[in-house]
């Protein structure tokens, strides 16, 4: 057998292992181009927003209010030469409770009455000025009807008329052999004081029932920033109110309703203790015929980068993936944004070294979860051609579907939050001591998506019927 001199064979292994070395070395090391950095996309102006809801004032809370406002003794004239000396002393005294029905947008009122009269008769006997009088007591019913609306000054307005009366005992005196009726007398002198009384009711209404200070409280707590806990960034909404819709009042029997309309817009804050200015003016009522009693709300919500990345870290940093007989381990992995698009920068090392980036298109899922998702989710073009001359094993579906997957982001359950941290933020002040609020039948769908230098952007509409009721006036 023929061998070979020492000095030959140790150069031929020098050449062998540096070759191999040289080849693994073109293999596995990975150092594509980074993605070039495209524009951003504009920042997200979101449409107005709108909460329409039936306010509630229970017509037993104002049916209270009235009867303690209303004074017991409505009429004392306790003189028989005034009224064109009508000879007449007379006392109007409430008995009971003021009765409320309301059908339509008018209210029906029904006093009892305990009347007092003091008759003094006047005659003259052979010259002689004779007088006499004779008290006599007697109880009916006096009703009015009132037509409510709001006024411009947002305060309940009324307009009071006369709508009869129902006598309980009618009045009658006894003269001498005579029975005398003074039913018409009394009717008369009642009547003369109906203005005064349709009067004190307008003024109770307008006075006693205070819709604009309930009105305006809902104003200005809608108007305080509500925080919505983020890890790295504390992320506040707050609405920017700028109308106030109202239709015409109404009632069901039990309630008068107002179905009203705030109109807002509502932004994104950031920061501890964002600045937020307080309008603590009600603006100019706008009037509808009806309005829907839904709450339309648009709102942006933000998926911020150091977030997504503190997730991957947990659930793909040290993973050590075994792709069809090639090892790779995640080393780390980052992403970011670039013009409409998001990019994945993954360190790996292994049977591959180095550096792959990852793009894709942030889009909306209309799956049950509701979910943002990554669209054309694919290497990037540089890493592709990288890959295919040192590591096409890498190109399989596997290693990119596994960081896919774990890019989805529900909104659902996030999201759905909102409107009970709105109610939070009303609950907290004056008015929630004074209003239920209830939510049914919330819809959410995306309107549009922006990618920006650290967050996703998402611009939401979110449709749910909502009601408000004041417990009190």
């Amino acid at each position: 057998m023929c061998m070979l001199p020492t000095s030959i064979l140790h150069h031929i292994r020098s050449i062998t292992f540096a070759g191999l070395v040289v080849a693994a070395t073109a293999c596995t090391q990975l150092k594509p181009e980074e993605p070039a950095k495209l524009p951003f996309d504009p920042p997200i102006s979101p449409a107005m927003s709108s909460v329409s809801t039936p306010i509630i004032l229970p017509i037993s809370a104002l049916k209270k209010k009235i009867n303690t406002a209303l004074k017991e003794v409505i009429v004392n004239d306790q003189s028989y030469e005034n009224n064109k000396q009508d000879n007449l002393k007379l006392k109007i005294v409430r008995t009971g409770e003021v009765s409320l029905q309301m059908m339509g947008n008018e209210l029906f009122y029904a006093a009892p009455l305990k009347i007092f009269v003091d008759k003094r008769f006047e005659t003259k006997l052979l010259g002689k000025k004779i007088q006499k009088s004779q008290a006599i007591t007697f109880a009916l019913r006096v009703k009015f009807r009132s037509k409510v609306d709001i006024g411009n000054d947002w305060q309940i307005q009324s307009q009071t008329s006369f709508a009869g009366l129902e006598w309980i005992e009618k009045p009658s005196l006894n003269l001498l052999l005579f029975k005398i009726d003074l039913t018409k007398t009394i009717e008369k002198v009642l009547l003369e004081e109906v203005p005064s009384i349709e009067k004190m009711i307008d003024q109770l209404a307008h006075d006693e029932i205070h819709l604009d200070q309930e009105i305006l409280h809902i104003w200005t707590e809608l108007q305080k920033p509500i925080l919505l806990n983020r890890a790295h960034k504390k992320v506040w909404i707050k609405a920017r109110p700028t109308e106030f819709t109202a239709s015409h009042i109404r009632s069901d029997g039990e309630n008068i309703l107002i179905d009203g309309k705030i109109g807002a817009m509502v932004e994104t804050l950031f920061g501890e203790n964002p600045p937020s200015e307080i309008v603590a003016k009600l603006p100019k009522l706008q009037r509808a015929d009806s309005i829907p009693n839904t709450c339309d709300l648009n709102a942006v919500s933000e998926i911020y980068y150091a977030d997504i990345n503190e997730l991957l870290d947990k659930q793909l940093a040290g993973k050590t993936l075994d792709l069809k007989g090639n090892k790779l381990k995640i080393n780390n992995i980052r992403i970011t944004g670039s013009g409409s698009l998001i990019v994945l920068r993954v360190e790996v090392k292994g049977d591959a070294n180095g550096t792959i980036y990852l793009k894709g298109k942030p889009v909306y899922d209309h799956d049950e979860s509701q979910t943002i998702r990554i669209q054309d989710f694919d290497f990037d073009v540089h890493t592709q051609e990288k890959l295919l001359g040192t590591a096409d094993w890498l190109l399989h579906d596997t290693f990119k579907n596994l960081i896919q997957e774990k890019l989805h982001f529900p909104l659902k359950s996030e999201v759905e939050k909102l409107p009970e941290l709105i109610y939070n933020g009303i609950a907290k002040g004056k008015v929630g001591k004074k209003i239920d609020i209830q939510l049914a039948n919330m819809n959410l769908v995306p309107q549009k998506i922006a990618v920006h230098e650290d967050r996703i952007s998402i611009l939401l509409n979110m449709k749910t019927d909502l009601v408000l009721k004041l417990k009190r006036l």
